[in-house]
């Protein structure tokens, strides 16, 4: 399950990070119903999307904060490694 740090648990954000499913994508990625990372601008509402491709399936997003920006790393499972 993922982790909230504490430290940043009741501040204000302006950027959301989710795993989405990427409805262009011709299949369903592997190990999950989730290859595109969303960034959405809680302001504004704007979205930006970056696809992991349609082998690569994404998982549990983290943020790891570090100064001056942060780092969004997913975890991922490659359908051409997947033992299925």
């Amino acid at each position: 399950m993922p982790k909230l740090d504490d430290r940043f648990a009741t501040k204000q954000y302006n950027t959301l990070f989710l795993a989405v499913h990427d409805p262009k994508a011709e299949y369903g990625p592997v190990g999950g119903v989730y290859n595109t990372m969303a960034c959405c601008n809680v302001n504004t509402g704007e979205y930006k999307y970056w696809s992991a491709g349609e082998h690569t399936g994404l998982h549990e997003v983290a943020f790891i904060p570090r100064a001056p920006e942060g780092k969004v790393p997913p975890f991922s499972t490659h359908r051409e490694h997947s033992e299925c």
